[in-house]
């Protein structure tokens, strides 16, 4: 190990914070984000390495896993079912850009996006969102579709049991607004094919969190239909009733 670096904060910056400080200090071509607790296969590194390098196209890869499910949650929400066959294919862009479908332990990705990704980062936000909806927005997210870790679940992961408080949806909304105003005004082309399409999902979700901020303090018939408008760049329609029947709940939990 004489090659690690060991760096001790003075003070708790929070797994968030500790991870995109991390970025910044990265001198390879290639970051490999680490949690302490999964297993890695062995080959996982040199798979997915050969994989960026032949193909300068990806900015963003990430992997099939296996889970070491030691949590009652049986679910992973979100994920999109995994095949493993080897193969390596592109992950479309689309309006649901924001809801991200692997956990940031089967990420790589190239250090020259850690600029982008300070730069959009709120408190709060986790670097595998941020790094999802940039690699999905530039067009350059890639899945390798074969399992290369075991992923450890416990009652205390951060993936398990996400709070549903009005400081969680704080946080998460806020950083909506910034995130995509930032893809407006420093990621998107002009000549990108899919322009007009980004630049009407992404006011769409500037707007999502703009009404969540609004019925935060008054629940009115006009923002419920608004939020029912801009479901299709909502996850799913669950998140859609969610914000509608918690928005009473995070205002009364903040007064």
């Amino acid at each position: 190990l004489n090659t690690w670096r060991l760096l001790i904060n003075q003070v708790n910056k929070g797994w968030c914070k500790n991870f995109i400080d991390a970025f910044s200090m990265v001198k390879a071509d290639i970051i490999f984000p680490c949690d302490q607790d999964d297993i890695w296969n062995l080959n996982k590194v040199e798979k997915m390495s050969a994989i960026m390098e032949q193909n300068s196209n990806i900015n963003v890869l990430v992997s099939n896993f296996d889970v070491l499910n030691m949590s009652e949650c049986k679910t992973i929400p979100g994920v999109y079912k995994m095949i493993n066959d080897g193969r390596v294919t592109p992950i479309a862009y689309n309006s649901r850009y924001m809801t991200i479908r692997r956990p940031g332990c089967v990420y790589c990705f190239r250090s020259k996006l850690c600029k982008d990704i300070r730069e959009m980062w709120t408190e709060g936000q986790a670097h595998d969102s941020i790094l999802w909806r940039l690699g999905l927005f530039t067009e350059s997210l890639y899945l390798y579709r074969e399992s290369t870790i075991k992923w450890r679940r416990t009652d205390s992961s951060a993936t398990v049991g996400k709070r549903n408080d009005w400081k969680t949806a704080r946080q998460e909304y806020e950083g909506w607004i910034i995130q995509n105003q930032y893809l407006l005004k420093n990621v998107l082309n002009n000549d990108d094919n899919n322009r007009s399409l980004k630049e009407k999902n992404a006011q769409k979700c500037i707007n999502v969190a703009q009404i969540v901020f609004r019925m935060h303090r008054k629940r009115t018939i006009l923002d419920i239909l608004k939020i029912v408008q801009y479901s299709d760049v909502l996850a799913s329609w669950r998140t859609v009733f969610k914000i509608i029947l918690k928005s009473s709940g995070w205002r009364k939990e903040d007064e």
